[in-house]
């Protein structure tokens, strides 16, 4: 019975990195909005990466959903 809602998370998970993957590419492709005015400074990179910055691809988060759901039921 479990099985069941475990399978949705997940489809619901690739789904929704799959729709973000889409957008970041369409933001990406689109000139104008993404590019910022002339008279802002520009963000100066720091010597760790930042989460934000760290690219994941769908199948790693499946991945660590599924770890997380193990680990919960521990």
């Amino acid at each position: 019975m479990k099985q069941a809602p475990r399978e949705i998370r997940r489809e619901a998970a690739r789904a929704f990195m799959e729709s973000l993957n889409a957008l970041e590419n369409r933001l990406s492709s689109e000139p104008g909005e993404s590019t910022r005015p002339a008279s802002t400074k520009p963000v100066q990179p720091t010597s760790s990466p930042q989460v934000n910055d760290i690219p994941i691809l769908a199948k790693e988060f499946e991945e660590a959903v599924a770890d997380i759901e193990q680990n919960s039921q521990s």
